[in-house]
């Protein structure tokens, strides 16, 4: 009689480790299921950011092409006696509008002389920013992607999608800063269109 309690309180125990041993290798498999799921949803995350800093990088190719063909159209606001906020006014001499037809596609900012040398140029598509370039001495090829030192800004739909920093100079904090010009540079960008479409 014991032995027969015996067998099946040892059948007792093999099934219960049998059936959670199972259990463990199902709550595995679907943990790694899930796991590959979310790095292929980054991977095509990746891939399509990839493709849009590309197709950005083909439309400002495009655009600069047409500004050394001065196929656009220029329109230069002086910023002191426009209708921009004290702080633009303080930090920026002028800008000059570019025009593909009637479509604002490029704003290029200039500093006061002897306060600073930084400009920063703008790019939108369909009135989107999509591109902005800032170099802190300012740029000896104007309107031309010549390799110079600077900070590379990618947009879709208002996000940064891709921060590229080429001065030498790492930022202390590249998440904050990433934060902060996604916001600040649009904020400008915004200003400076408003600026322009109360000029005459």
């Amino acid at each position: 009689m014991k032995s027969k309690n015996l067998l099946i309180i040892t059948i007792i125990l093999l099934s219960f480790v049998l059936i959670n041993c199972g259990k463990d290798t199902s709550k595995n498999e679907s943990t790694a299921d899930k796991s590959k799921d979310s790095n292929s949803v980054k991977k095509q995350q990746q891939i399509k950011k990839d493709e849009i800093v590309v197709s950005i990088s083909k439309y400002r190719a495009e655009e600069e092409k047409k500004l050394a063909e001065k196929v656009l159209k220029k329109k230069t606001v002086d910023i002191k006696t426009s209708n921009a906020s004290e702080d633009t006014k303080q930090k920026w001499e002028k800008f000059d509008a570019y025009y593909d037809g009637d479509k604002l596609v490029r704003i290029q900012v200039y500093p006061h002389k002897g306060i600073s040398e930084r400009t920063e140029e703008y790019y939108l598509m369909d009135g989107k920013l999509v591109f902005v370039f800032i170099q802190d001495k300012g740029s000896k090829n104007e309107g031309k992607d010549s390799g110079e030192p600077g900070k590379e800004f990618y947009f879709d739909n208002g996000n940064l999608i891709k921060f590229v920093n080429n001065t030498g100079r790492e930022e202390l904090n590249p998440e904050e800063s990433k934060i902060m010009y996604e916001s600040k540079l649009q904020i400008e960008v915004t200003e400076l269109i408003a600026v322009l479409n109360g000029t005459k």
